[in-house]
């Protein structure tokens, strides 16, 4: 999840950072995060991420850019008709403002196909 796929372009580099649904009982501990809650588990999981991107960051000579492509449903995201509920309440929804450090983020759940 904090090892990015690194895109070179001309004049600036592109760390593609996944991160896939995280289900907060089973990665709470190792993701060392403060609840239980999808929240904070992905909280923690940018955290690491920004750790990263700023050693990367530091040590390069081109500008680095931050994507992140995220399994999950972001407060004030547009869902779809073919999204199924996965827990109760909101639980499974994190605020969108945990993405501000990425340059761009395609956040979302899996979904049926068309065709």
């Amino acid at each position: 999840m904090s090892t990015p796929v690194m895109v070179q372009g001309e004049d600036h580099q592109i760390a593609v950072y996944g991160i896939p649904y995280l289900e907060p009982r089973m990665v709470m501990a190792e993701l060392e995060a403060e609840k239980l809650s999808h929240e904070s588990v992905v909280a923690a999981a940018v955290t690491r991420i920004q750790q990263d991107l700023a050693t990367r960051r530091a040590a390069a000579d081109t500008p680095v850019l931050a994507f992140s492509m995220a399994h999950l449903f972001a407060a004030g995201g547009v869902g779809s008709d073919s999204e199924r509920e996965l827990s109760v309440g909101n639980l499974d929804v994190v605020p969108v403002e945990l993405f501000g450090p990425f340059d761009y983020s395609a956040l979302g759940t899996c979904t049926a196909g068309s065709g």
